[in-house]
């Protein structure tokens, strides 16, 4: 049985324990900014050169190791686990690109934690991607989760 309130506060703690700046993002992000939609998975990014800390932290629940993923989306390095049902992709801030969709070209997307929004989430006060800033990214990428997210924070994707 899934716990995303469980896994979140676990890798929380983790990373705050490690004193490892990260931000939430994706789909959880827009969920809490009141998107109601089923959620996939939670996104953190964090500095890139620091995701080698997590590995002995996180090892029995990594589904997808540490390496530079690219697909037709996203060239980043990171990497996933499973945690309590709950699956969570780790994103390095630096060097993260994704394909934007408007223009059709890679584009640099680094994370700004100081532009993070300090929001509750199950108990827990955690950073979140700012919500003009998710709604930014949201529409470059513009996958039919991203325009279901953008009409959820009443943004027309079209």
């Amino acid at each position: 049985m899934k716990s995303t309130k469980s896994a979140l506060k676990w890798i929380v703690e983790i990373l705050n324990k490690r004193n490892i700046s990260f931000q939430i993002g994706g789909g959880f992000a827009a969920r809490i900014y009141g998107v109601n939609r089923e959620l996939n998975d939670i996104d953190i990014t964090l500095p890139t050169n620091r995701l080698p800390e997590l590995v002995p932290e996180v090892r029995a629940c990594i589904t997808h190791e540490l390496r530079n993923y690219k697909d037709e989306k996203w060239d980043v390095i990171g990497m996933t686990i499973e945690c309590m049902g709950q699956v969570i992709d780790f994103l390095g801030a630096q060097g993260k690109k994704i394909f934007n969709s408007i223009s059709k070209e890679w584009i640099v997307s680094e994370n700004d934690f100081s532009s993070s929004e300090l929001k509750e989430v199950y108990g827990i006060i955690v950073p979140v991607m700012a919500k003009e800033r998710l709604i930014n990214y949201k529409r470059i990428l513009l996958r039919e989760v991203d325009r279901e997210d953008l009409k959820g924070l009443g943004v027309d994707p079209d």
